[in-house]
């Protein structure tokens, strides 16, 4: 019964370690792709001032 006590522990473990790490890696990647979407462009206008577009 302990045996598998510590199994069903273990695996919970694991698996919510798993879940962290998935949390993490999809952090990152929301990160990335709002940095692309949001990117400022600097445009120089003839009259040489610097927007942001």
């Amino acid at each position: 019964m302990q045996n598998l006590r510590a199994a069903f522990l273990t695996a919970l473990g694991i698996g919510l370690i798993a879940l962290a790490l998935a949390g993490v890696a999809e952090r990152g990647v929301q990160a990335r792709l709002e940095r692309v979407v949001h990117h400022d462009t600097l445009v120089r206008t003839a009259g040489g001032r610097t927007i942001a577009w």
